[in-house]
């Protein structure tokens, strides 16, 4: 019984697994929002670039993309603050080893053990005591 007591509380598939995946869950969640907010502003550019052609030529020119007619005029590091566009964070699900789950079954085993054996061996000297009363 405490054995699986243990196991219930903190086995893989425990109560304290189960409050690691709410977090995951909620870490998950806020990805999904992170990326819907992403789509839209990724989105809100898609229609500027196809409706404003004005947009498309300052894209272009940071993109490296000039027209024939232009002079450029390049600086150091002019091309560090470039924007370049992240997708989003992968996020993963780590399973962790089963030795938690061993170590606990050994455990309830070893315990469950003991107390069978101590329940025995009360049990067989309440027998002998019992057999000395009749005896007597």
């Amino acid at each position: 019984m405490l054995g699986s007591g243990l196991i219930l509380f903190f086995g893989n598939e425990g109560y304290y697994e189960y409050l690691e995946l709410a977090k995951h869950k909620d870490t998950l969640k806020m990805n999904i929002a992170e990326l819907k907010s992403i789509n839209k502003s990724l989105l809100e550019k898609l229609y500027l670039l196809s409706s404003n052609p004005e947009v498309l030529r300052i894209l272009a020119r940071e993109l490296g993309y000039f027209e024939e007619n232009e002079n450029i005029i390049v600086f150091d590091k002019d091309f560090e603050n470039r924007y370049f566009y992240e997708v989003g964070k992968l996020i993963q699900s780590v399973k962790k080893s089963g030795e938690r789950n061993f170590i606990l079954r050994v455990s309830g085993l070893a315990f469950g053990t003991l107390f069978f054996l101590v329940i025995f061996y009360l049990y067989h000297i309440r027998k002998k005591l019992n057999a000395n009363k009749s005896r007597k």
